[in-house]
């Protein structure tokens, strides 16, 4: 099915103009924090800056609480150009901007204001194709259920952001355009293979067909629905979804069963090649967070414990297995705040930086040499040290440097320079059985295997369901002690 949202072209008429073909840095700051404007320093908020190596950590005048959710947008020389908290917009000079009030609308929204949306899903922002100064800014909303005490991602939202208005501080053109609704799943981008578009795909939750939608530069067309897979045994858990850098490997994060990895077209946005790595029933083995080395070859996966590893490039699933690289040692930062790992980003010097797990920290967990296999990828828990506290937020951010797929039907625009920060990646030629992307094509791989140990138990039982252990958190939020100082009590101010 092809459907124009012709909300987001709001210009029929446009002048073609080239990409910039800069550093394409879009992905250079991460900012975090909470209780700014305190008199305690060690509470306020920071910029976590990678046009350093090693990154900059700088105190930040957000007047925002980043609790989970937290996104933020460079322009290719990597300067910030705004970010959000779930709640609503900011520019540079931390100024609201017009029309950025009330991302994700609804009755989470409104519980949020103080803290900065509760949502492991923080959004990703787009340069929009062909527009310069405009993005498009993806993001979720959602709902909570008393009866079951899940917290479920219902609304796919897109916002239209041009930050060439009002001077450079930047108007929201259209706010929380729906995309899609149902019990959805995490969605994730990838650069087309001609190199200026971009393709976003999500899910519902236990269906396995993919909704995938297409940025260019007349706007959004989608959703395109593909069955690829089996139905799933049991109820699939979110887990965060990741493309490959080279864009060839999409990852669907099933937590609970065990990931499906697939085969990605950059040029049709269809998926083949389906490979399931079945968790064993009964056992800890459970996931949450996903990676990829900056060579497309080693996946990591992750739970707060333990950090395993797949090597994507063995095909022969005999010889295929998860490699565990590290267990939780018992290292806190500070105390009694402990170093276990919770979602995990790829960042621009090469690393993949995870948050905590706990509510309050001041390190971030590190996977140093994520090139190199097994122990050699240097998990370091609570390897990178904070100067300010951090609640768990993570950024998450698509491959901004992946250019077009060298040699593929679909690289025809010839629009990036050398030097230009992008680089290109190899077409690796299709069958046309993984053209089609059956939905009975699919290889289900050696179960990985179980940790029956009652301390395995023991862990299951303890973390639960990620979902309600979080939100049960966010619930109880105004409870002493549930992070290490009191929260803030007044609300931010609504703007209008």
């Amino acid at each position: 099915m092809n459907i124009r949202y012709t909300g987001l072209v709001i210009v029929l008429f446009y002048i073609f103009a080239p990409l910039d073909l800069l550093a394409q840095k879009h992905d250079y700051h991460w900012l975090y924090g909470y209780n700014p404007g305190g008199t305690n320093s060690a509470f306020r908020n920071a910029d976590i800056d990678f046009n350093y190596t090693p990154p900059h950590v700088d105190p930040s005048n957000t007047p925002i609480n980043f609790n989970l959710s937290s996104a933020a947008m460079s322009d290719s020389a990597g300067t910030l150009l705004f970010y959000t908290n779930g709640i609503a917009l900011y520019n540079a000079a931390h100024q609201l901007i017009e029309n950025g009030d009330t991302i994700n609308p609804g009755e989470w929204w409104q519980s949020s204001i103080n803290m900065g949306y509760a949502h492991f899903f923080g959004g990703f922002t787009l340069p929009y194709p062909n527009h310069p100064d405009e993005y498009v800014f993806f993001h979720a909303g959602l709902v909570y259920d008393d009866d079951s005490s899940y917290v479920r991602e219902n609304v796919f939202y897109y916002t239209l952001i041009d930050m060439a208005a009002n001077n450079g501080k930047g108007k929201v053109l259209l706010k929380n355009q729906i995309l899609l609704e149902g019990d959805l799943g995490w969605p994730a981008a990838c650069k087309h293979g001609n190199g200026r578009d971009w393709w976003i795909t999500i899910y519902d939750l236990g269906n396995p067909e993919q909704q995938t939608f297409l940025l260019s530069p007349t706007g959004i067309t989608g959703p395109f629905t593909q069955t690829i897979g089996p139905v799933f045994p049991e109820r699939e858990n979110i887990g965060k979804c990741v493309f490959s850098p080279d864009g060839n490997t999409y990852i669907r994060h099933d937590g609970n069963n065990g990931p499906r990895i697939m085969r990605f077209n950059r040029c049709t946005g269809l998926f083949s090649n389906l490979r399931l790595l079945p968790y064993p029933e009964n056992t800890a083995v459970f996931s949450w967070s996903a990676a990829i080395s900056p060579d497309s070859r080693f996946l990591y996966l992750s739970k707060p414990t333990v950090v395993w590893s797949l090597d994507l490039q063995v095909t022969n699933p005999l010889v295929s297995y998860l490699d565990t690289l590290a267990r939780y040692n018992g290292s806190y930062c500070p105390e009694p705040w402990s170093t276990r790992f919770f979602a995990m980003q790829e960042a621009p010097d090469g690393k993949i930086y995870a948050s905590n797990y706990e509510n309050s920290s001041r390190c971030m967990n590190v996977i140093g040499q994520p090139l190199l296999p097994g122990l050699a990828a240097d998990v370091a828990f609570g390897g990178f040290e904070l100067p300010i506290w951090n609640g768990i937020t993570s950024s998450h951010f698509p491959h901004y440097r992946l250019g077009a797929s060298e040699g593929s039907p679909c690289d025809t625009l010839n629009l990036q320079a050398p030097e230009g920060g992008f680089y290109t990646s190899p077409y690796p030629a299709q069958t046309l059985a993984e053209q089609r992307g059956s939905a009975d094509d699919y290889v289900i791989w050696p179960v990985v295997p179980g940790e029956p140990s009652e301390a395995a138990r023991r862990e299951e039982q303890e973390y639960g369901d990620l979902k309600k252990v979080i939100y049960r958190q966010w619930l109880h939020r105004n409870d002493p002690d549930v992070r290490a100082v009191p929260q803030q009590t007044t609300p931010i101010k609504k703007h209008k």
